[in-house]
């Protein structure tokens, strides 16, 4: 009786593994000679004809006319009802709903979905198989193309499995220093922290930040190894952690950090929405600076009574405007909308007023941050405003669109970026130069030769040859105050630039990859074996230049003595992107040494990023999850995203529950372990 009891209880297993075990054999592929032109006038339509072959009855077959920049806007649709399982050629009648501009790069997306799937809000996330065809547009009236001018190149929709590689990409375990990476922001962590905080040396600090202007302003990030909350950085950091998640979420996913990079962002978007109470008013900075770094200790300690720092609140308002700050606050907002929206709609919606606020605020009321908090002039000095609300204005039109080509934002950015002269900010991207992101996320919208022209121009001197300086071990030279953020943000532009053109220019793409890993692996290690990010690798530095990684655990005393020890940072700041070398490639691995060793969000934000590109790669497209866009670019058959990845804190709407497939998967499992004791 044991006996037969534990066979059923296999058969049950057996039967229960199916599902887990099958895969579908659904297929779509081109049938005879697909189009290579489209005519792109509203109202106008054309016969697709597939070979589709699907397991099952009653699928749906959609060609979907789109233009993916990892945020689709799509332009017309055909579908059918498949009746009945096997193969056969099936011809889709697809109409132009909305008129594509001959400039954009247009593909039709063609993909399967079982008939109750389709009724889903998300019909795309649970696709059985998918194609994809490029085609270009043309006018009824001209029948000219997509194709750009003479020797310009349109930007291919970006693909999960579409993209240069190269051999020497897995030299390093990129998903460990993603997670690395990430960690170094959950450390920055203000305010209260959640009982998932992983950072042991760190527990809730200055809780009554923004009290003076009656806002509860205790969360944020600290910028960096010092306390002040300087939200001109902040917002550019978590603006460029957000566009690494918008253009690799499939690398995220592979790494299994998704979750994990949503919540690190949201940190910092919650914050900007604490900061924004009205209309027209925004908190610039709280603390104040010269007082700040006359402390060396604990953030925890801040508060305390022997301490009594003044933390003061600097608002921008009408009267001192801040429309750098605003747009670029507005732009971290907008974006987080974006990369949310499938997890946590109403957050997005809230991500969303109060960006589109902050951007008229902005653009209404003229200024830069630092000339209204002068405090903030001797670390984070705005030059400029017009690229700040470019890219506010861009990242509004992504995420409000709603699939039409064109907005209001769209026509204001465009027009911003040719009157301001954007064009020739080239030095570098960073906090206070968001020009080559701005052109970046232009170029994907639009495909517009000036935006290629523009960032052909920017990343040019970093290639081999180009008129940066390059030290012996390859690192391009920009600046020695924080060398490496400069060179690893530009991998991240290089990597989103290069991915775009891979279909159109595969040399051009190639060169642009092999420059940004390059750049990657000298931070991770290819330089005689250092890593510059900490904890990674057998050799990084000891001593960055941080407050909290340089104090004892409490009740130890911690003070200015620390700062002048020559002993390592007993707490070890995982995942800190250090400033880095000199262009001799030496470094200098002390904690007073800021130029080299100091650590900052903005250090890290485009790192990660470029970091997640590279787990995309390893990983390959058999690996990656489907697109956050909705609608997938693999040819083969495509599986539905995983429910969770990294870590959720339970209470930000950003980690989907774990399965319970597994936990029912166990049961006969169980059953026979039961039934063999009887």
């Amino acid at each position: 009786m044991r006996l037969l009891l534990a066979l059923v209880a296999l058969v049950a297993l057996a039967l229960m593994q199916a599902p887990l075990l099958t895969v579908r054999a659904d297929s779509i592929a081109a049938s005879g000679t697909p189009p290579s032109s489209i005519v792109g006038d509203a109202g106008s339509s054309f016969d697709v004809s597939l070979s589709v072959c699907t397991d099952a009855a009653n699928m749906v077959l959609t060609v979907d006319v789109a233009t993916r920049v990892t945020a689709a806007t799509w332009y017309g649709k055909g579908q059918m009802v498949i009746a009945a399982a096997g193969c056969a050629t099936r011809t889709v009648t697809v109409t132009i709903t909305n008129a594509v501009p001959t400039s954009a790069s247009i593909m039709l997306h063609a993909w399967l979905v079982s008939q109750a799937d389709a009724t889903r809000s998300d019909p795309w996330n649970y696709q059985t198989s998918s194609f994809n065809i490029n085609v270009a547009v043309q006018s009824s009236g001209s029948g000219g193309s997509s194709t750009g001018p003479s020797g310009v190149d349109t930007p291919v929709p970006p693909s999960s499995d579409v993209y240069p590689t190269s051999a020497v990409v897995g030299k390093y375990d990129y998903k460990l220093a993603l997670d690395y990476s990430l960690r170094f922001f959950e450390g920055q962590r203000a305010g209260t922290l959640p009982a998932s905080n992983r950072i042991a040396y760190r527990g809730n600090s200055v809780l009554n930040d923004g009290s003076d202007a009656t806002l509860p302003l205790s969360g944020g990030w600290f910028d960096a190894g010092d306390h002040v909350k300087f939200s001109f950085p902040m917002a550019y950091s978590a603006h460029i952690l957000a566009l690494g998640v918008w253009a690799f979420k499939d690398g995220y996913a592979a790494a299994g950090q998704l979750t994990e990079a949503l919540s690190q962002i949201k940190w910092a978007t919650d914050f900007f929405i604490a900061s924004h109470p009205s209309a027209n008013s925004f908190a610039a900075q709280v603390g104040k600076g010269d007082t700040d770094h006359a402390y060396w200790g604990r953030p925890e300690d801040l508060e305390l009574s022997s301490t009594g720092m003044p933390r003061p609140t600097y608002m921008l308002s009408t009267s001192k405007p801040g429309s750098d700050l605003a747009g670029a606050a507005a732009a971290a907002l907008a974006a987080m909308s974006v990369i949310i929206r499938e997890t946590n709609s109403a957050y997005a919606d809230s991500c969303v007023t109060h960006a589109a606020q902050l951007y008229s605020f902005g653009k209404n009321y003229l200024g830069t941050y630092s000339q209204s908090v002068p405090d903030a002039a001797g670390f984070y000095s705005s030059g400029s405003y017009h690229d700040d609300l470019t890219l506010a204005a861009a990242w509004l039109h992504i995420a409000t669109a709603n699939g039409a080509a064109t907005s209001t934002y769209l026509t204001e950015a465009e027009s911003r970026w040719s009157s301001q002269g954007l064009s020739t900010q080239v030095w570098a991207a960073s906090w206070d130069s968001v020009a080559p992101v701005a052109s970046t996320l232009l170029w994907r919208i639009t495909g517009k030769a000036q935006y290629a022209t523009h960032l052909d121009d920017f990343i040019n001197p970093w290639l081999p040859g180009g008129s940066l300086p390059k030290t012996a071990k390859g690192l391009a030279f920009r600046d020695t105050y924080g060398s490496l953020r400069y060179a690893t943000t530009t991998a991240l532009v290089a990597f989103i630039y290069g991915d775009s053109i891979f279909q159109t220019n595969a040399a051009r793409s190639q060169t642009l990859h092999d420059f940004a890993v390059s750049q990657c692996h000298y931070a991770l290690g290819d330089n005689n074996g250092f890593s510059y990010l900490v904890g990674f690798g057998s050799s990084y530095p000891l001593r960055p230049h941080h407050r909290a990684a340089s104090c004892p655990l409490k009740p130890a005393p911690c003070g200015w003595d620390q700062y002048n020890s020559g002993a390592a940072n007993p707490q070890v700041l995982i995942g800190a992107l250090v400033g880095g070398p000199s262009q001799d490639d030496s470094f200098n691995d002390q904690r007073g040494d800021y130029i080299h060793n100091e650590v900052t969000t903005d250090y890290n934000a485009g790192f990660t990023g470029a970091l997640a590109r590279l787990a995309m790669e390893v990983a390959g497209p058999a690996n990656n999850s489907s697109s956050s866009t909705g609608i997938s670019s693999s040819s083969s058959s495509s599986s539905s995203s995983s429910g969770s990845n990294g870590t959720d804190d339970g209470d930000d709407g950003i980690g989907a529950g774990a399965s319970t497939q597994a936990s029912f998967a166990l049961f006969p499992v169980l059953a026979v372990l039961f039934f063999w004791q009887c």
